[in-house]
């Protein structure tokens, strides 16, 4: 008889109710396949938590989350199956707009413990990629890229603005030092609006579809002042 645990990060991505309903249904048939017991046992050892900036709601199901979506001021959804003495004892999915609250907690007892630990880690990892984006490059040890760059074009700014610049690169260098400053402005909203996980909700939604219109038209500008510029010249 041996006992295998895993604790893995959870890849940044977006979450919906749909894909909560999927995840549940995997993990009340792995359980009773697993531990051999009826589907209403493994409900009974299972529970769903919303975290928001005001308390945390329990349920037994998603299901019972009436809404289409998740309400806007959701932070942390924890899916936790846990039986002692059997097989699977812990199943805990967590998502959260943070890194450190986004996990995968699995423990397995008996024959070829680990095996069966690492089959299910890589099902449900597959399930997620679906909802995969690149929303880490914004939070923890990632974000140590994006700070250094910032750093380095600061120093990058000083060079161009310094007065004694010849006059012919001054034009030049305020139009790039302009540039570089939109850029982190861009970069600092994008951060803003895409957390580690983005929930389903009608706050992330809006801002989704307009930070997305926000991009066509400014796309749309450049390629009219580029096209302009080409014919002018």
């Amino acid at each position: 008889m041996s006992k295998y645990s895993i604790e893995a990060p959870v890849r940044s991505g977006s979450l919906s109710k749909q894909a909560v309903e999927r995840l549940e249904k995997y993990m009340f048939e792995k359980a009773a396949a697993i531990n051999q017991i009826p589907l209403d046992t493994v409900q009974e050892d299972y529970q769903i938590e919303s975290v928001d900036s005001l308390g945390t709601e329990t349920s037994r199901s998603i299901h019972e989350h009436g809404r289409h979506q998740f309400y806007n001021d959701i932070r942390r959804l924890v899916l936790t199956y846990r039986r002692y003495h059997d097989r699977l004892t812990t199943l805990k999915i967590s998502f959260g707009v943070r890194e450190r609250w986004s996990t995968i907690q699995l423990t397995v007892e008996g024959q070829n413990a680990r095996e069966t630990a690492m089959s299910i880690l890589h099902e449900i990892q597959i399930m997620l990629r679906e909802g995969a984006n690149l929303n880490f490059i914004f939070h923890g040890r990632y974000l140590a890229l994006p700070l250094i760059g910032f750093g380095i074009s600061m120093g990058m700014l000083l060079l161009m603005l310094d007065p004694r610049v010849p006059e012919p690169l001054r034009s030049m260098n305020m139009w790039v030092a302009i540039s570089i400053g939109a850029f982190w402005g861009l970069f600092a909203l994008i951060r803003r609006i895409n957390p580690y996980v983005l929930f389903d909700t009608p706050d992330n939604e809006k801002a989704q579809q307009a930070f997305g219109w926000g991009l066509k038209v400014l796309f749309a500008v450049v390629a009219l002042a580029g096209l302009s510029k080409l014919l002018l010249s």
